[in-house]
């Protein structure tokens, strides 16, 4: 069958990266079959030829389009952020459970909320989650020391630090296995 993809990060910076890594990969991904998603007002020139051409840019708004139901569903592989995909979760319900794989990429940096965002309501109930990104690297960025007690830690991290990815509590080492 059409197996269907998800690709999230909580930037644009990454989620273009990803998305340009994915097409020029060997030509595996068909150009058509893939779907950029941009906020509406997002500055065109920041954004890499190959994944601006799978992008819904209006010429006549000079902004980029929302994506219709049809456009969503005739991409195998879908890119945005993870603010995007929360937005899409709101959505009517033709946009929902339409996902066999969902890659939250860079989710160190993510806040706990926006990974969430990234599977949530996207990722059929049979479907495939992963969670990538290096939880000792740049994390979440939070302006209010409130806010950081709350969202500072990663989902990501917060999972590395507990259950079968937890460092061994004698030697701080991972398991090997």
């Amino acid at each position: 069958g059409n197996v269907r993809v998800l690709v999230t990060a909580p930037s644009n910076a990454a989620a273009d990266h990803v998305s340009s890594l994915l097409l020029r990969g060997g030509g595996s991904i068909d150009p058509s079959k893939f779907l950029r998603i941009n906020a509406h007002g997002r500055d065109v020139n920041s954004i890499p030829e190959e994944v601006m051409l799978c992008s819904l840019w209006n010429q006549s708004t000079h902004g980029f389009a929302a994506a219709g139901v049809d456009e969503f569903a005739r991409a195998s592989v879908v890119a945005m952020t993870c603010a995007m995909t929360a937005k899409y979760a709101c959505a009517p319900d033709e946009y929902l459970d339409s996902f066999d794989l969902v890659v939250a990429d860079e989710a160190g940096h993510a806040t706990e909320p926006e990974t969430i965002a990234a599977f949530a309501k996207h990722l059929k109930p049979t479907g495939t989650l992963v969670i990538a990104g290096d939880h000792k690297q740049l994390g979440s960025i939070i302006q209010s020391p409130f806010a950081q007690e709350i969202l500072g830690v990663s989902m990501l991290e917060r999972l590395c630090r507990s259950g079968p990815h937890a460092p061994d509590a004698n030697t701080g080492t991972y398991d090997q296995d």
